[in-house]
């Protein structure tokens, strides 16, 4: 079995002609929408099965493989592993401001930018807080001189990678999650990345895009706030609204929780890939 429909779907395919096994691929993200259609279905070329993680990356594949492919496609969401536990380690300064929250790599598709406009707006509102974005990725220097020339060093801050404990420590302390991802210039874009569902499980309103999947976890306007991408203005009034209410904060972080653990609890997401396994081994 392969993660992403890439050269590690290549390598599946060569290991199991020489160990005269079946092979199968999950798809993601960036191989599903970035990659041209002939050459997705270059890497996919034998496998018994495909899942997708997402139903838009499931319905997207559907649309450009070709048709012997469709009854091989299927859904297999990510999901947490609730039984391990969520440790708080340490965290940034300035503990007594409401902290905005962003995870993820530093990359086009994450929106990160937008985050930063974000910001410049609230504070001209007056909206006091602290920023926190946790990451690496090749456009930091990028992001961190955007903040320079906002002159927003007083309020955002850039950790680079985490541990997930010191991530679950920024869970804890934080009293907003936000994401705001865009489309790349490539094609590119997020699928549902997990530390939306651990901002979910740890109770806490995300703000997020209609870019990703993201509407497959989140009811706008009830676990979460879903914003059009680019709009800085739409998701600094969604920001500034939490911030406002602790009230507001408290029901959406609690209907978020409740819904990540009905439908991307990783036990039983991982039972249905099982049965594929065996209904592929046993079709051999």
């Amino acid at each position: 079995h392969a993660e992403f429909a890439f050269v590690t779907a290549d390598v599946a395919r060569t290991m199991a002609a020489w160990l005269g096994r079946r092979f199968s691929v999950s798809a993601h993200a960036w191989d599903v929408y970035a990659q041209p259609p002939a050459e997705l279905a270059r890497h996919l070329e034998g496998c018994a099965f495909v899942t997708a993680c997402t139903q838009a990356a499931r319905q997207h594949l559907d649309a450009v493989l070709p048709v012997p492919f469709r009854e091989r496609l299927h859904l297999i969401r990510h999901g947490l592993d609730f039984g391990s536990p969520r440790v708080p380690d340490g965290g940034p300064s300035n503990a007594g401001l409401p902290l905005v929250l962003g995870v993820g790599r530093i990359e086009e598709k994450k929106g990160f930018c937008y985050l930063l406009d974000a910001c410049d707006l609230l504070r001209e509102r007056g909206v006091t807080f602290r920023c926190v974005i946790a990451g690496d990725g090749s456009l930091l220097g990028r992001l961190a001189a955007m903040a320079t020339t906002l002159d927003l060093g007083g309020c955002v801050e850039f950790t680079g990678r985490l541990n997930q404990e010191q991530l679950a420590g920024l869970y804890r302390q934080a009293a907003v999650f936000v994401l705001p991802s865009v489309v790349a210039r490539d094609g590119d874009r997020d699928g549902l990345p997990n530390t939306v569902l651990e901002a979910m499980d740890a109770g806490l309103p995300v703000v997020t895009t209609r870019a990703a999947a993201a509407s497959e976890a989140i009811a706008d306007g009830e676990s979460g706030f879903l914003v059009p991408p680019h709009d800085t203005e739409a998701l600094a009034d969604r920001i500034e609204s939490l911030l406002r209410s602790p009230q507001l904060r408290r029901t959406v972080g609690g209907a978020a929780r409740r819904r990540v653990r009905e439908a991307f609890d990783i036990d039983r997401n991982v039972e249905s890939l099982i049965r594929l396994f065996e209904d592929s081994i046993g079709a051999k």
